[in-house]
């Protein structure tokens, strides 16, 4: 599924359709987008095609694979937010958050993306709330999948654009449940990438890019019975608490654990 956006002359009666041109079909906002496609197909283009295109509301997108593509002239704009906790008390401000319950998410940016800042944590109350609502741009494991049983990648491409992230504003992350760490079995095999061209990374004092530590690379566990074992393939890693094994032209060598 294809769907146009148009922020100064989309409409959000509209299905999407747009000749490249006109905003004869284009819708306004991502919510209309997320109305009419998530969990509706297996890979969704959502092209940003001109104006500045604001996410005042959270809005979650359940497709296996995603592609947003904020062309030259666009601008997309996740706004701040206040958060007050459930007994009316301010615990300080975060953004909204656009949610990609997918197994890839991929953001081409050529025009401008803009994460708006805040003041931060309040330190009032209960945090969670204030946790909750981090993470602009947010990979989670979709509810019909097990937490970290496949690769997810969160990557952005920046060529030729600008992209500004305010004040204490989280840019990526990784779990529904924004920083906190309860939120189940998040996967730990979620990666997050960004290629930057000919273009400007803007962080604000106490921003932070993501909370994705990058790639995790995970050895199976297996101790071979002999240093030709079948059921270790070429080149590959094994482990069990004592040694490192890989196997090189068919044969096993290892490498003792050492503390330090």
């Amino acid at each position: 599924m294809e769907i146009n956006v148009r922020g100064d002359v989309g409409n959000d009666t509209r299905s999407g359709i747009d000749n490249g041109t006109t905003a004869t079909g284009a819708v306004k906002t991502l919510t209309r987008v997320a109305e009419l496609a998530s969990g509706k197909c297996q890979s969704l283009n959502v092209l940003i095609n001109s104006g500045n295109v604001i996410v005042d509301a959270d809005v979650s997108f359940t497709v296996p694979e995603i592609f947003v593509h904020v062309k030259a002239g666009a601008t997309l704009t996740v706004k701040k937010r206040t958060i007050i906790d459930s007994n009316n008390i301010v615990v300080g401000e975060g953004n909204y958050r656009i949610i990609f319950a997918c197994n890839n998410a991929n953001i081409r940016v050529n025009g401008t993306v803009i994460v708006e800042g805040g003041t931060g944590s309040t330190g009032a109350r209960n945090q969670f709330d204030y946790l909750w609502r981090q993470g602009a741009f947010t990979i989670t494991t979709p509810a019909f999948m097990k937490a970290g049983l496949r690769f997810q990648s969160l990557n952005f491409f920046i060529e030729n654009a600008t992209v500004t992230v305010g004040d204490n504003a989280y840019f990526a992350n990784y779990g529904g449940a924004g920083l906190n760490t309860n939120e189940g079995a998040p996967s730990r095999l979620a990666t997050y990438s960004r290629s930057t061209v000919n273009s400007t990374f803007t962080l604000g004092t106490a921003a932070t890019e993501s909370t994705l530590v990058g790639d995790r690379t995970q050895i199976r566990t297996f101790t071979p019975t002999s240093s030709t074992d079948a059921r270790v393939s070429e080149g590959e890693l094994v482990a069990d608490s004592n040694f490192l094994y890989q196997k090189r032209s068919g044969v096993i060598k290892k490498i003792a654990w050492a503390t330090f």
